[in-house]
């Protein structure tokens, strides 16, 4: 069994040898030749980059690869000024994930203590790749404002909840991905058309949801009115009056022991709010704060001035 281990280390230490002794085999020009060679190819995009070692040559072909896409995107014809921005945000964004789907480097060369490479990227793998996202985001956007629009009363409420979801999933993503394909004219400009009607739709059936406010606990009890406050700024209708739409509200509070040469003590606060229509969840929304104080009152006196909402999901 060792002597298994050893052979297959003995194997893969031979393949890394054998790729740096080929990349030093091949200097700079090797690399420069391959670039433009690339790049008189129309059916490709090409990054030429250079550093001490190879990863940080492989990260600036990369990044020389995202400019190429990112000049052409902005000498688009076909974009204003905020679709090119989200364009380009999205391809700066897929660099630093890594998720740049068909990039390969298709040399790798070393010249006096320096290494070069070569990041190519086949167009059309790259736009069938946009594309395929963009429309298994419209299946299911399709899906479900199909579905919202033969549906009634609370059955469209849940639909209308499931569109919200999806759009904070993916809106970024799709909006995005829209932009580069409608930069390069691989969509059409009625592309994403039926994304937007299930924004509006959701919307409207949201906002038209009157809520009424119930607490529980102390605490809850006791913020009712700022934590209301804030949910009428973020857009919701919420009243005291009976409804069969809720806003259940519970709050926590906690004391932090004082910490070592430190004199104020600190105060946390943590609500949630959570909506529903009878039966129908429809999101959670969580408001938090923190104060701090020369008594526990006082810092939480100053948390409970400063709630604020953090996320809504």
């Amino acid at each position: 069994m060792i002597f298994k281990f050893l052979a297959l280390l003995f194997v893969v230490s031979c393949v890394h040898s054998s790729a740096d002794d080929e990349a030093k085999k091949k200097g700079k020009q090797a690399c420069v030749k391959s670039y433009l060679s690339f790049s008189e190819n129309k059916s490709y995009f090409v990054g030429l980059g250079e550093g001490y070692s190879i990863e940080m040559a492989k990260s600036g072909a990369e990044g020389d690869l995202i400019k190429s896409i990112s000049v052409t995107i902005s000498s688009s014809s076909t974009l204003n000024e905020t679709d090119k921005d989200v364009a380009m945000n999205s391809i700066t964004s897929s660099e630093s994930s890594g998720q740049i789907e068909g990039l390969s480097y298709r040399e790798i060369c070393e010249d006096k203590n320096k290494s070069y490479a070569v990041a190519v990227l086949s167009k059309a793998a790259y736009f069938k790749s946009v594309k395929s996202k963009i429309k298994q985001i419209n299946k299911d956007v399709d899906s479900l404002v199909f579905d919202y629009d033969k549906s009634v009363g609370g059955e469209k409420l849940r639909i209308a909840s499931e569109m919200r979801t999806l759009d904070l999933k993916v809106e970024s993503d799709y909006t995005g991905l829209l932009a580069i394909c409608k930069s390069f004219r691989k969509c059409s400009s009625r592309e994403g058309d039926n994304y937007k009607r299930m924004q509006r739709s959701y919307k409207k059936a949201l906002a038209s949801v009157v809520y009424q406010l119930e607490t529980s606990g102390d605490v809850g009890v006791e913020l009712s009115d700022k934590v209301k406050s804030l949910l009428v700024k973020s857009g919701l209708n919420i009243s005291n009056k009976p409804s069969s739409a809720k806003a259940d509200l519970s709050c926590v509070r906690k004391n932090f022991s004082k910490a070592e040469n430190v004199d104020d003590l600190a105060v946390s606060i943590s609500c949630e709010v959570k909506l529903h229509s009878g039966s129908v969840s429809i999101y959670n929304i969580q408001i938090e704060s923190t104060g701090l104080g020369t008594t526990s009152d006082k810092a939480y006196l100053q948390a409970s001035n400063n709630l604020e909402i953090v996320s809504s999901r």
